[in-house]
């Protein structure tokens, strides 16, 4: 009983203390509300806050206490632990520069958007308690997280589509469209990416883009970008136009096989088709498969796009450009200089070049489409001739073969021998073994029809020519090209009595000897026509030969 009392009396003496400070203007007088500890908030959401989908804060929402004066809210990087029943937490935990976030006149929640510089991919843990008019905070509330991203991708649909089709892709954060920093990226044939269509600002909200595939995109994960920051689905989205993404050769022969790589082609061929350039093609399709199709190009194709069309749908296009193509030369072999025909095909209308082993060095004389003339130049030996249209694209090698330059060698005379009508010389050519023949000139004028191959049996014409000197030379000819031997000087005795050497034995023979008699073969001004008798004398001996052989000549070359 004794302790019951001393208890009364303490709680007496405290009451009392309050009520005088109460009426001397210290602290507030403590009525029956303020007994107990305002309840505890309860914490319903939070999320980022954002401005343009970049995440600048927190936004946290709470449950009203109608008797709180404001609130306090807390924030940490790990879990905020529930205070002991009679403690709270650390006060430096707390938002909005420690002070007091204000009581809402109405409502049944409160939302505070806690601003600060956030760090992506980090969990934030919230409380918040209530804070009555005495400033005294009320029980904790459950805790709340929330894990920064920069904009986060939910999903999407439809699941497959054409190009063309409208996407819808659902998230967050996603904040305001701005053309120049944000868009819709989708996966691109052959690498990289294409962006989306994004119509009008109001198809991009915080929570949802509606976007058109772009033509040209493939399977797979579709990227949202904001501000440079990439936020990717988790599923692929499923293209379903057929696709190009290569094809070989992508310069390449007529009637040889174009290979065109990429998807979506269907297993079989049924009413699918392939065009170039425009023209339908699918009659030359040798094999379909859905990832390959291969097919020979049809002569007369021109350069122009490779387009698949399935289903009514259109693939992507890849240029596919006619290679030029030498088909045959008009010589197997020639010489530097000679002139040479290149026919083929996809020459092109405008003059290129012409290639042997690497040098543009060739004279152009004549360019079509089908076909090239020039005049060949280059070292002697088998090289390759190419062609390179204007648009530089280039045909196959052609083998070819410089030759050595035309050339005759003449043989079988001796310029110091004395040819008479019983010992004429057989001359000798030797020329190029494709020489197409071989003409003997004498005293600069041609002797004769020219010699065919093998150039055998070539005589010198003795009994046609005059006692004297004669130059002689061969002349050859390949094709175009003609060359000419040394000059041979030979020495011809044809005609007995002919001393002044002029076709015709005559009395200017006789009147041309009689000076020359008693010269023998030792003196300077002997010649063998002189000595009629050829017995090293001149005598008038010899004259008698010329009063026999009185109007003797020489035959007729």
């Amino acid at each position: 009983m004794a302790l019951n009392i001393r208890r009364l009396l303490a709680w007496c003496a405290a009451l009392a203390a309050v009520l005088l400070a109460a009426s001397c203007g210290g602290v507030k007088a403590v009525d029956a509300a303020h007994a107990v500890r305002l309840a505890a908030p309860q914490m319903l959401s939070a999320g980022a806050k954002t401005v343009s989908g970049a995440p600048v804060g927190i936004f946290v929402t709470w449950t009203r206490v109608d008797n709180a004066e404001g609130y306090y809210l807390y924030r940490d990087t790990q879990p905020i632990p529930d205070p002991n029943p009679d403690g709270v937490i650390d006060p430096a935990l707390r938002v909005n520069g420690g002070s007091q976030i204000a009581q809402p006149p109405s409502g049944s929640t409160v939302t505070f958007n806690d601003i600060f510089a956030v760090v992506i991919g980090q969990t934030y843990y919230y409380r918040v308690t209530a804070v009555d008019d005495l400033d005294q905070e009320g029980y904790a509330s459950n805790e709340m997280s929330w894990m920064v991203h920069a904009h986060n991708v939910a999903g999407f649909s439809p699941p497959s589509v054409y190009w063309g089709d409208v996407l819808t892709i659902t998230g967050d954060t996603f904040g305001a469209f701005i053309a120049l920093t944000d868009s819709v990226q989708f996966p691109a044939i052959g690498g990289g990416s294409v962006a989306g269509i994004i119509q009008q600002s109001t198809d991009w909200t915080d929570t949802q883009i509606v976007v058109t595939v772009p033509a040209g995109s493939v399977t797979g994960k579709v990227s949202v970008v904001v501000n440079g920051v990439i936020a990717q689905t988790d599923t692929d989205l499923v293209i379903l136009n057929p696709f190009i993404s290569s094809i070989t050769p992508a310069v390449g022969f007529v009637e040889q096989d174009l290979q065109i790589d990429g998807g979506n082609y269907g297993i079989t061929q049924d009413t699918s088709t392939v065009s170039i350039g425009g023209v339908d093609v699918s009659a030359a399709v040798t094999s379909w498969a859905d990832g390959v199709i291969h097919l020979t190009v049809p002569d007369g194709t021109v350069a122009g796009d490779v387009v698949i069309e399935v289903g009514g749908h259109l693939s992507n296009s890849v240029l596919f450009t006619p290679r030029a193509e030498i088909l045959s030369a008009s010589l197997t072999s020639a010489q530097a200089g000679e002139p040479l025909t290149l026919t083929g095909r996809y020459f092109g209308a405008t003059q290129g070049h012409v290639w042997i082993d690497g040098t543009v060095n060739q004279t152009i004389t004549d360019w079509t489409d089908t076909s090239i003339s020039f005049t060949l130049s280059g070292d002697v030996g088998p090289v390759m001739i190419m062609v390179e249209t204007a648009d530089a694209v280039q045909s196959n090698d052609w083998s070819f073969t410089i030759v050595d330059a035309l050339a005759v060698t003449i043989g079988g005379l001796d310029p110091l021998q004395v040819y008479r009508q019983d010992n004429v010389p057989v001359i000798t050519a030797d020329t190029a073994p494709d020489a197409e023949e071989v003409t003997l000139f004498i005293d600069g004028a041609q002797v004769g029809t020219p010699f065919a191959p093998p150039f055998g049996g070539i005589e010198l014409p003795v009994a046609a020519l005059t006692n004297g000197t004669h130059v002689v030379h061969l002349e050859t000819r390949r094709r175009a090209v003609t060359a000419q031997s040394a000059d041979v000087t030979v020495w011809v005795y044809s005609l007995i009595g002919d001393i002044n050497g002029d076709g015709v034995v005559d009395s200017a023979d006789r009147d041309a000897l009689v000076p020359l008699l008693g010269l023998n073969q030792f003196d300077l001004e002997y010649r063998p026509w002189y000595d009629t008798d050829s017995d090293g004398f001149i005598t008038e001996a010899d004259l008698s030969a010329v009063g026999y052989g009185f109007l003797d000549q020489i035959g007729s070359l």
